[in-house]
């Protein structure tokens, strides 16, 4: 039965990890809520291990998505522009 369950978990967590955060939001949002605490905890593992240097101090305790927006990359900004 163990095995079964941690087969399931790899799958969804599979599934899920190449998803948009949307996607990822709505497909985790049909699982079981054990389930879904389980994968959710597998991603932002897999986002930690991944980009350590971006993963903002106290993130631990924040949601996926949260995570995702506060470490996404953005372009740097512009300098204003200079009109005589």
């Amino acid at each position: 039965m163990a095995d079964d369950r941690q087969e399931q978990v790899k799958r969804l967590f599979d599934a899920a990890v190449v998803l948009a955060p949307e996607q990822r939001k709505a497909f985790l949002s049909e699982l079981d809520p054990s389930l879904r605490d389980e994968i959710e905890s597998l991603l932002f593992s897999h986002h930690q291990s991944s980009f350590p240097e971006k993963t903002p101090a106290g993130a631990d305790s924040l949601d996926e998505e949260t995570v995702e927006k506060a470490t996404a990359v953005r372009p740097p900004p512009q300098p204003p522009s200079r009109h005589p």
